[in-house]
């Protein structure tokens, strides 16, 4: 019975922030516009249903109650129900109780940059940030970034909102911070990316300095001789300089998604003429190659 009454005044409880986003597909601006539309949610009086006070008694939520556990620390269980709301694979953003089992998960599973190592990594938008308050190395709180400036994130965090968290709202993070213990790069659908011209710059006999217009966003880029011999460079290798560019050619930041194209600026020793480069963007959880390569002769641009 016990049991029984509790489930029954879980379902009373009124939904102040419905989720009316309508997914499109799109992993990264589904999982923030849904999480947009919970922005001010407020836990909820256990008695009366009521939004609570700031640093009141511990409040129901409808994040936490959805994975067993109604009243409980919740920043991750919202993180975990947007996902599900936004239709993202587990396999892209599982769904877990606490902010170290995520960190975990994506050491093992995707990616994970510490902001405690020599880790050069800058956030993107779509990254989940990790915190801890006391600058220790244990992940305690977490938000989905939505914005990054040369010194600044700005994220929607559950959990947030007070000393001891009470709301789902936008918050100013400083990039520098040293509470920032590292981000979780999801593996977000949808990132296909393709050459689109390519030029260069002899630097003597061997080496040259390349210029690839790329479509999207690739995490790698390689060089392919006709001898099959390859060289491959990373999309945060300190060798490849990246610039991002609107339609009209315009330069805009890096960090901008939904900018139109990137050039990647990258030096190559070379012996062979027809030289092929080829990209390595994400699908799904997977990592692929372009399935056809930009082949090109040396002496023909």
């Amino acid at each position: 019975m016990f049991i029984a009454s509790l489930v029954l005044n879980a379902y009373a409880y009124t939904d102040t922030h419905p989720n009316t986003h309508q997914n499109t597909g799109d992993n990264l601006e589904d999982l923030i516009s849904v999480a947009r539309t919970q922005v001010g949610y407020t836990e909820l009086d256990k008695t009366t249903g009521l939004p609570i006070e700031p640093n009141g008694a511990a409040g129901y939520t409808k994040y936490g109650d959805s994975f067993g556990d109604p009243i409980g620390e919740w920043c991750a269980y919202f993180l975990s129900w947007c996902a599900r709301e936004a239709d993202i694979s587990t396999s892209v953003i599982p769904h877990l109780p606490n902010c170290s089992s995520f960190v975990n998960w994506f050491k093992a599973n995707s990616e994970f940059h510490s902001t405690l190592s020599e880790d050069t990594y800058v956030p993107k938008v779509g990254d989940l940030v990790f915190f801890n308050w006391s600058g220790g190395t244990t992940a305690k709180h977490v938000g989905i970034v939505i914005e990054v400036t040369d010194s600044k994130i700005y994220t929607i965090e559950g959990n947030t909102g007070s000393d001891r968290g009470y709301m789902c709202c936008e918050r100013t993070r400083t990039l520098s911070a040293k509470y920032i213990v590292g981000y979780g790069v999801p593996a977000y659908e949808n990132e296909d990316s393709s050459i689109t011209n390519v030029s260069y710059k002899k630097i003597n006999d061997t080496n040259y300095v390349f210029s690839a217009t790329i479509n999207g966003r690739p995490s790698m880029l390689q060089v392919i001789d006709e001898e099959g011999c390859t060289k491959t460079f990373d999309r945060y290798n300190s060798n490849t300089v990246i610039k991002t560019y609107d339609a009209d050619g315009n330069e805009v930041s890096s960090l901008d998604r939904t900018a139109a194209y990137e050039v990647w600026h990258f030096y190559a020793n070379l012996d062979d003429l027809i030289i092929k480069l080829r990209t390595k963007s994400v699908n799904g959880t997977d990592f692929e190659w372009e399935k056809y390569p930009y082949e090109f002769s040396l002496d023909a641009i």
